[in-house]
């Protein structure tokens, strides 16, 4: 038995940006499987791993954004 924590509604996800960016940053890299339902917020989830690897932000809503 583990000793995880039981997470009820959006803590459920919480801390899966940095689980993902740490697959991702190990060396080497390790594949992961994100698996959800539709409109759970997976997309916004791979675009939220892929600004903080990159250092991409939003400039503002309009879409604009600034690089590294």
């Amino acid at each position: 038995m583990t000793n995880s924590p039981i997470l009820d509604g959006n803590d459920r996800d919480a801390g899966v940006v940095e689980e993902i960016c740490g697959y991702l940053t190990d060396i080497p890299p390790r594949n992961y499987f994100l698996f959800a339902g539709a409109g759970s917020g997976k997309t916004r989830t791979l675009v939220e791993v892929l600004r903080r690897l990159t250092g991409v932000t939003e400039h503002e809503k309009g879409g604009d954004w600034h690089g590294p």
